[in-house]
């Protein structure tokens, strides 16, 4: 009996087996002529389905190929494992294995050969397998792909050209590229080549419809082709490593089509510089830029520029871009063409986002151009700038390179340029005395680092000197004739300035006597502002006139008023006595008026001299029926009245007055018709110009517009402007406001209507003032912000508005762009707020936060060892940089003292940029091979698949990993344990299979080796944790030799020599070590002792070893001396007894000192 329950859900329909040709015809679509179709697939392998758009899979229908049985793709997921093996017969494939290194199982291949008629072949597909998640990062990596063949657009051919990829890669789809981002219980990612494409994997880890574990998004598989040309297309799948969980490929229908996509192609010249370093601290403009080569243009092309971590930081249509923005790294410039629809081509998204729409659109990057940006190495350092000078003008500066002594870091003096600018003005004017000039000189050595002296040329010279100045006094009788003439001034100035000459003045003196001093400054002033004068005088003596009786009180004069204002001027004519007329007050057109003849005191004691009246015609202008001849003006206003007394003759006298009717001349006309001038003199109003008794009108401005109603101001006759009226002008105001809602479509109109009367006439103006909100909404300002801490996520800003029509509220911000400089990225908050009038407004604030994710690279001292014997371990220090933080100085953290230390220990932690690498190579000396090498760890997991020989790509001896797929834009820790212990003399260079091997510095082992005997070893570990707590591990391993063991003698035994008195003999004796060679020692003599006839001679042997360890021994060595005869004890003399007594035999005894 089944247990359980399952919810309705729609499933998958699969049919087996299908011919090859009922396959064909169920994927290829339009545009696409197929012929030479080849199936060679286990039976139930492989199917249609159906259905598929009730499911998660993301395709409807299309056909089925798997390692597997192609029913057994049907939901729901109840295993993890579903597995079917085939015979032999269906393992391997030569193409797909070239793709993997594991043996392949269970293969399904699918192959035709076709012509299209459009430049684009795009298929549709889902990958499934039943080795997610567990296998993920495993051997066990099963593999997939399209394989084409057939002629390149533009040259070359394709040769079985993998375009199954990772969108925006060329890594192919498979379970160890596309996953849920980490590794599988059996799996270990150093056998991934990506963990970074989950945005591509759906889990289907319980899913209804579908049994496979885990599966691909809908992805596109497209290549440019020719139209018309013949091509090989190969759909493969297989089992890697065993023929167990089975894998799956649906490919939708009809998608297998062409359609035409001018994408062009574009590219740069190879070969261009690349990387470009740039300095950032040498003040220059860092523009990076390229022209595409060869190209072909789409509908459209365009240039970005990237950062290390694919970022796009801009784009525009020239490929020129300025760095100096974007801080210190490595950016990436390239080119983009397509046709139709493409997405993700924005600033500040990544550029893996770019993307074509499947059927409708297609693109083509070109290769990437490198610069990086970075701070350069010292300057030259200049040890002696030429001598500062004394100077009279600009000209005599001249520069001298030849006094100018400096050093280098970079190449050599004589590689250095060496220029000096044009003299700069620095302070002061030019040319001017004091004023100091320089002259920058700038050395730029080999690397282009620059440094700068200056030479400072200060100005010494005079101001302008007067040569020749106008003749002086000047005697004149009219003060029309008073004319200073600067221009007559003649002056030198130094260095050719220009100069200026004005006349300041005067300053008028009386001299007494009726004359008149009239004293001008002549000022000569150069560019510098320094002047020199002289003078020029008039002296005035005019016809004898002045001013009198202006409103003096007088006396007796009967019937007039007790003040009178006139003029008073002294008769032309020699001898005769002085005259003074005088008018009476209060000019006014209908009053007569009368001149009277006063004496000095304004006293009237003369008759009355004449009256006129004021009807009309005395006060129209003069006709100047005489034409003046001196001093006279035609069409003036005056009073004028013939004078009867002046001997007979007659003469007209005109009281000459301005516009205000002010007496500013008189004239009188002899009878011979000669005009006289009597002088200028100020005089009393007389009354009103008829001339100007016009009323003129100025009205306000019209229309006017206010916000608010309170801010329309109160109406008043101050606003309009007259001029003239006769009689007492008045200013009368009539206004209105109309309804309405202040907004612009419905304004408060106010309407002033302004009436301007005199006596005798009126004027009336009209001023219409609208009343209405115009104005933006007021948003609160908000203060840029910086986000604490590293990494944080954007927040929500938001603020408060403010509007003339009385509304308001909270708004919150929208994202706009993501500017990027360094590692601090800002983001535009954009507020927008419209009221209810209708107007709008926007304000924006920026938002800044460090974002770093990169590790700190560590200065890593190379392995080494120390000098001597038994040397105390040393404290280790280095220093650290970081792409964010400030960097600085650590101390190594000493592990535990190994001894034997036979093994070797290199840890670096390595960054990279290049897209698409696969290959590294860490090049070592020839001397070490594979055996030499213990274990290989990346981020500290072993690590197997590397060779160790000659790499002809980038044509070094060395460590290779051939198929490591780590991404770019990545950072890894590479460790390398050798088995014997190494030293690096050299930073070893880390080398990339990019576009051009480039090379991180990796300190790697030399060709130095350590013998293990006695040698100790402590690896120091450096951590460095930058502000945003990324954290780099390295380590450096420190030997010593170590000895405290004293070397052993090995002497001879004691021994007698043979014979006596022998001579001593010279002793050797071998000796021996833990850590030396040992060797042969020769004894030293010591102290003999004597035991009677038996000498001792004490051989000592001393022997030190390399570490100082010393050691002794000694034998005895003993002979017989003797040179002393043996003492014979003989009998006495003595006669025998007897006679013929028989001889006897004596003896005697005998003593020695030795025997």
């Amino acid at each position: 009996m089944l247990c359980g329950w399952f919810p309705a859900a729609a499933q998958l329909q699969v049919t087996p087996n299908p011919t090859a040709l009922e396959l064909i015809e169920e994927i290829v679509g339009p545009g696409v002529t197929v012929s030479n179709i080849n199936l060679n697939c286990a039976p139930d392998a492989y199917g249609f389905f159906a259905n598929g758009n009730t499911t998660n899979i993301g395709i409807g229908d299309g056909v089925l190929l798997t390692t597997g049985k192609a029913t057994d793709a049907i939901g729901p997921n109840l295993v993890g494992n579903k597995s079917v093996q085939h015979p032999s017969a269906y393992h391997g494939d030569p193409d797909l294995q070239l793709l993997v290194s594991a043996p392949l199982f269970d293969a399904c291949i699918l192959e035709f050969d076709f012509v299209a008629t459009q430049d684009l072949i795009t298929v549709q597909y889902v990958f499934g397998s039943e080795e997610y998640p567990e296998y993920v990062c495993s051997q066990y990596n099963d593999v997939f792909a399209f394989f084409v063949s057939g002629p390149i657009p533009g040259g070359g051919t394709y040769q079985t050209q993998n375009v199954a990829l990772i969108p925006n890669s060329t890594l192919p789809v498979a379970i160890n590229t596309v996953n849920n981002g980490t590794s599988g219980q059996h799996g270990n990612a150093s056998n991934c080549q990506s963990l970074s494409n989950s945005q591509y994997y759906i889990d289907n880890t319980g899913g209804l419809t579908i049994e496979y574990d885990g599966f691909t998004v809908a992805l596109t598989a497209q290549v440019a082709i020719v139209p018309g040309a013949q091509y090989t297309f190969k759909f493969g799948i297989a089992d890697a490593g065993d023929g167990l969980w089975d894998s799956g490929v649906f490919i939708k229908a009809s998608s297998f089509s062409s359609f035409l996509c001018q994408s062009g192609t574009i590219g740069f010249e190879e070969g261009a510089p690349s990387p470009i370093t740039f300095c950032a601290n040498n003040g220059l403009d860092d523009v990076i830029s390229a022209a595409p080569l060869g190209l072909t243009g789409g509908d459209n092309y365009q240039y970005f520029l990237t950062n290390s971590t694919g970022t796009i930081l801009d784009i525009n249509n020239t490929g020129l871009f300025n760095l100096n923005s974007y801080g210190l790294g490595s950016f990436f410039l390239q080119a983009i063409s397509w046709s139709g629809t493409i997405t993700g081509l924005e600033i500040g998204l990544p550029i893996s986002g770019i993307a074509a729409v499947a059927g409708e659109g297609c693109f083509e990057l070109s290769n990437a151009l490198e610069a990086i940006r970075i701070n350069c190495t010292e300057p030259p350092f200049i040890l002696l700038c030429p001598d500062d000078e004394i100077v009279s003008c600009k000209d005599e500066i001249t520069s001298n390179t030849s006094g100018l002594q400096f050093t280098v870091d970079c190449g050599t003096n004589a590689q250095a340029t060496v220029s000096a600018g044009l003299p700069q003005l620095i302070s002061g004017g030019q040319n001017c005395d004091g004023s100091v000039y320089r002259i920058v000189y700038t050395v730029i050595d080999l690397c282009g680092n620059a440094a700068q002296c200056q030479q400072l040329f200060t100005i010494n010279n005079q101001g302008p000197v007067i040569t020749t100045c106008p003749s002086s006094p000047v005697h004149i009788t009219s003060g029309s004739q008073i004319a200073p003439t600067p221009g007559s001034v003649s002056y030198t100035t130094s260095c050719g300035l220009n100069a200026t000459v004005v006349a300041q003045g005067p300053v008028i003196s009386d001299n007494g006597c009726g004359s008149t001093t009239y004293t001008y400054n002549l000022v000569v002033t150069d560019e510098c502002g320094r002047t020199a004068e002289c003078e020029q005088e008039f002296i005035l003596t005019p016809t004898s006139f002045d001013i009198a009786c202006s409103n003096h009180p007088v006396s007796n004069v009967a019937n007039h008023s007790a003040s009178f204002a006139g003029v008073k001027y002294n008769y032309p004519s020699t001898g005769q006595s002085t005259w003074y007329y005088c008018v009476n007050g209060g000019i006014n057109p209908s009053l007569n008026y009368t001149v009277f003849q006063m004496d000095a005191s304004c006293n009237f004691n003369v008759e009355q001299m004449g009256t006129w009246s004021g009807n009309g015609t005395t006060l129209n202008p003069w006709a100047n029926t005489t034409q003046p001849t001196t001093d006279a003006q035609s069409g003036v206003y005056g009073l004028k009245f013939d004078d009867p007394f002046a001997n007979g003759q007659t003469r007209k006298y005109y009281f000459v007055l301005d516009n205000n009717y002010a007496i500013s001349d008189i004239l009188w006309v002899a009878q011979g018709g000669i005009v006289q001038n009597s002088g200028i003199i100020a005089g009393p109003s007389l009354g009103c110009n008829p001339a100007s008794v016009t009323l003129s009108v100025t009205c306000p401005e019209s229309p006017q517009t206010f916000e608010c109603i309170g801010d329309v101001p109160a109406a008043t006759p101050n606003d309009v402007v007259f001029e003239g009226g006769c009689g007492t002008v008045e200013v009368s105001i009539d206004e209105t406001v109309s309804n309405g809602t202040g907004c612009p479509t419905d304004p408060i109109v106010v309407t002033r209507v302004y009436t301007i009367s005199d006596d005798v006439s009126s004027i009336t103006c009209e001023t219409t003032i609208n009343v209405f909100s115009a104005q933006m909404p007021q948003i609160a300002p908000v203060e840029d912000i910086t986000l604490e801490g590293c990494n944080p996520v954007w927040p929500t800003v938001q603020t408060s508005w403010t509007g003339v029509c009385g509304a308001g509220g909270m708004i919150t911000a929208v994202q706009g762009p993501l500017t990027v400089d360094g590692c601090i990225e800002t983001l535009k908050f954009i507020f927008n707020v419209t009221d209810d009038c209708g107007n709008s407004a926007s304000a924006f604030t920026y938002v800044s936060r460090i974002v770093d994710n990169e590790n700190p690279v560590i200065n890593t001292p190379a392995n080494f060892m120390l000098d001597g014997c038994n040397a105390d371990w040393p404290s280790l220090s280095t220093t650290w940089t970081d792409n964010c933080s400030a960097g600085g100085t650590i101390t190594g953290i000493p592990g535990d003292v190994q001894e034997n230390a036979c093994t070797s220990t290199f840890t670096n932690n390595v960054c990279w940029s290049v897209p698409g690498l696969s290959h590294f190579t860490l090049a070592l000396c020839e001397d070490i091979t594979a055996s030499d090498i213990q274990a290989v760890l990346i981020n500290g997991i072993p690590y197997s698949n590397w060779t160790v020989g000659n790499d002809p790509t980038c044509g070094v001896y060395g460590l290779k990993w051939d198929d490591l797929q780590l991404g770019e834009n990545t950072c890894a820790d590479f460790t390398v344990v050798l088995n014997d212990a190494y030293l690096s003399t050299t930073s070893t260079g880390f080398l990339k299979a990019g576009p051009d091997c480039t090379s991180d510095e990796f300190t790697g082992p030399g060709c130095e080796t350590i013998e293990c005997v006695c040698i100790q070893s402590k690896t120091y570990t450096f951590i460095a944790t930058d502000d945003c707590g990324n954290t780099s591990t390295t380590t450096t391993t420190v030997y010593r030799t170590f000895d405290e063991v004293p070397p052993i003698i090995n002497a001879p035994e004691d021994f007698l020599l043979e014979g006596c008195n022998p001579e001593w003999p010279e002793l050797s004796a071998t000796w021996t070590d833990n850590c030396s060679d040992g060797g042969t020692v020769i004894a030293t003599q010591g102290p003999i002792t004597v035991d009677g006839c038996i000498e001792t001679l004490k051989f000592f042997f001393n022997v030190t070893d390399e570490c100082g360890n010393s050691a002794s021994a000694f034998t005895f060595v003993s002979r017989i001396v003797d040179d002393v005869a043996p003492s014979i004890d003989a009998p006495a003399d003595f006669a025998l007894e007897g006679c013929n007594a028989n001889w006897p035999e004596l003896t005697a005894n005998w003593s020695d000192n030795c025997s």
